[in-house]
């Protein structure tokens, strides 16, 4: 004998949060009626010894913790994330050759990361020379 409406409905039925209809179902139903008694003897203990008066007010939160500050730092984060990524992404233009017969310049390539390709290509031909070492000769580590 059990109801679905009596854990959900009928409890929020109880504390005048569902649609008084659900009295009918309530006086018919022997899951719910059996959840109203048992909710009714709990509060007929636990009501006497409530503080009575007004509740304790809460402390307002410092303003570091409001939302604003919270979707400022996420809106810092993302575009900081976003500097990043595209401060490293290559970049690539060509110009396509000139139809006509006025003076242009032919193709215009712009590659910032292959400035420094030379460089980097040395310093990680030294890194991987250094770990096939490493790894070669376990002692040395």
């Amino acid at each position: 004998m059990s109801c679905p409406h009596a854990t959900t409905t009928t409890i929020a039925w109880l504390y005048g949060e569902a649609d008084e209809a659900h009295a009918l179902h309530v006086a018919d139903c022997a899951a719910c009626t059996a959840v109203a008694e048992e909710h009714e003897q709990v509060m007929s203990v636990v009501v006497p010894v409530l503080p009575r008066g007004k509740a304790p007010e809460l402390p307002e939160a410092p303003a570091w913790r409001s939302p604003t500050w919270w979707a400022a730092g996420v809106l810092l984060a993302a575009s900081a994330l976003l500097a990043l990524r595209i401060g490293t992404a290559p970049v690539s233009v060509s110009v396509p050759e000139p139809t006509s017969t006025a003076t242009t310049v032919a193709a215009l390539e712009v590659e910032p990361a292959s400035v420094w390709s030379g460089e980097l290509e040395a310093e990680l031909d030294d890194l991987d020379a250094s770990i096939d070492a490493l790894a070669a000769d376990f002692g040395t580590l």
